[in-house]
């Protein structure tokens, strides 16, 4: 049984127990665990919820229930996190039960740190909905972290299908000298969909390796050049895909509260998969296409920090896996603004805009323009009591009028969080 299998089998439990097997090792044998509670209740309103165009839009009110808890331990040489979490939603009208889902994420890290040698462990599982996975997230789940890789189509055409996510990382740092490091990272990500359908979605395996050196130019300074190697595969249409490619980055402070970091790639794709033709007699036939692809990306990411505010800005290219069943360009222009307005109220504005469409132009399907932007505000009243509120709005264009061509959604939403203040800071 594959890995995905047993995690189709057993899914919470199962991967609970195997995050906290393989990363317990990275913190104090002897030391307590941090437990912290959270949950959210909200009730929202939209009036797109299933992204058609105009003359299809169908309002929607549900509740939402988010719960998990954060597990965590530390030491001055390492600390291991584990999060289980859970999303359940109802519909107030029975024509809307087929949006219903009960949804399961696992998140888990862990880093520790020898004389010479450190390493960072992540892992990251998510059982979804389409009617949620495919469309892209505004709001960072960590604003200190990358986000997990994003496979989102928007195709919502047929919505009785969930999504199932592994995205794992290992970061290895080896010091060289006082200024210099060798840096190996390797990234495995296997999406699933079930059941399976006739739909656009696919699923698919995608991994890479990097292998670098780091040198700490002076104080302020930081630059990386690194190897990459990447492998994709799509069983439904056989679509093998290699790259080979080099990649440099660039690290410094811009100001005290502000960090800059400039990363720039080139590669080459080898690819070949079957296509669908039609036949003169109109019966399908699949013929082989086999051709290569070289690809420049960059990305240019500013980070600000105080005690007041956390600021996120990303503005690149980047080429990236799909569950359209190749690999994806995407330009994108990413933000996100925290901000501590007054002593009990927060602040937060998040917004993003991509451009995404498939390697090399091979057709145009499932190519699309994506945007979505999500003010929230937080009222604290306790210790752990939070009002929240929040508005989203949500708005793509598929080039292939057959995906669902324009649709705008706009969602308004009130609850309560309820959560327990960190003592670790990780």
């Amino acid at each position: 049984m594959s890995e995905f299998g047993i995690i189709r089998r057993y899914p919470a439990a199962g991967l609970r127990y195997f995050l906290l097997l393989v990363l317990a090792p990275f913190g104090p044998a002897d030391a307590a665990w941090e437990v912290l509670p959270e949950a959210i209740m909200e009730v929202e309103t939209n009036d797109n919820s299933r992204m058609r165009a105009e003359d299809e839009e169908i309002s929607t009110t549900r509740t939402v229930l988010d719960a998990e808890v954060t597990l965590s331990t530390f030491s001055e040489r390492g600390n291991v996190l584990v999060q289980p979490r859970v999303r359940t939603d109802a519909y107030t009208k029975s024509i809307n039960q087929e949006l219903e889902s009960t949804d399961v994420f696992l998140h888990g890290r862990g880093a520790y740190s020898w004389e010479r040698f450190a390493i960072d462990l992540r892992a990251d599982y998510a059982d979804e909905s389409v009617l949620s996975s495919e469309l892209s997230d505004a709001v960072p789940e960590d604003p200190d972290l990358e986000d997990p890789l994003d496979p989102s189509t928007g195709d919502l055409n047929e919505l009785e299908q969930d999504r199932e996510r592994l995205d794992m990382r290992a970061n290895l740092d080896f010091i060289l000298s006082e200024r210099n490091s060798l840096v190996v990272e390797a990234r495995a990500i296997n999406v699933a969909y079930e059941p399976q359908g006739q739909t656009t979605r696919n699923d698919f395996d995608n991994k890479t390796l990097y292998i670098g050196v780091n040198r700490r130019v002076d104080d302020r300074n930081e630059i990386t050049a690194r190897l990459l190697v990447n492998d994709f595969e799509v069983p439904s249409n056989q679509n093998k895909t290699n790259t080979v490619g080099v990649e440099g980055t660039f690290t410094r402070p811009l100001a005290p509260n502000w960090r800059m970091n400039l990363t720039a790639n080139v590669a080459r794709s080898d690819y070949s998969f079957l296509d669908e033709i039609e036949l003169p007699t109109g019966e399908p036939d699949f013929v082989l296409v086999d051709n290569a692809e070289a690809t420049f990306a960059a990305r240019i990411a500013f980070r600000r920090r105080t005690d007041r505010s956390t600021w996120n800005i990303d503005i690149g290219r980047r080429v990236l896996p799909n569950s359209n069943g190749f690999l994806t360009i995407r330009d994108e222009l990413r933000g996100y603004i925290r901000q501590q307005v007054r002593p009990r109220v927060a602040l937060s504005l998040a917004g993003r805009i991509y451009q995404s469409e498939k390697l090399d132009n091979i057709d145009s399907n499932n190519d699309r323009d994506y945007a979505r932007v999500d003010l929230d505000v937080e009222w604290t009243f306790s210790d752990r009591w939070y009002l929240i509120g929040g508005y989203s709005l949500r708005q793509q264009e598929f080039t292939n009028l057959a995906q669902g061509g324009d649709a705008t959604a706009n969602t308004f939403r009130i609850g309560v969080n309820y959560r327990t203040p960190s003592r670790s800071g990780i």
